[in-house]
């Protein structure tokens, strides 16, 4: 079992998914995949898609922040920072992995309670 709010999580998955579609490209495969370990559930949305540049990395859960290859692709750069902050809010862990042209992989992290 797992304590979770039931509207932050809807909306950090609707966010996470939305970006998928949005900046993945129209040939990406997304997937949502969950996994449940004795200690965690895991919860990621993973695409094969264009991958977000290392130089964007670093800065990509900061307010406002747009990466530059997202051209005409309407946003405010709020997205990341606000599911990173309901991750935090239910006390989970919010990481992602990217390889430029390959992947990108958000994913929740949250601690199984008794």
């Amino acid at each position: 079992m797992v304590k979770l709010d039931q509207r932050l999580i809807r909306n950090a998955l609707i966010n996470l998914l939305h970006n998928a579609v949005k900046y993945a490209g129209d040939q990406a495969q997304i997937c949502l995949i969950t996994n449940i370990s004795d200690e965690y559930v895991i919860i990621s949305v993973k695409d094969n898609g264009a991958g977000i540049a290392e130089k964007d990395q670093e800065k990509l859960f900061t307010a406002f922040y747009r990466v530059n290859e997202s051209g005409n692709i309407p946003g405010t750069g709020l997205g990341l920072a606000i599911v990173k902050r309901y991750v935090e809010l239910m006390n989970g862990r919010f990481r992602f992995y990217s390889k430029p042209g390959i992947e990108t992989c958000f994913e929740m992290k949250f601690l199984l309670v008794d």
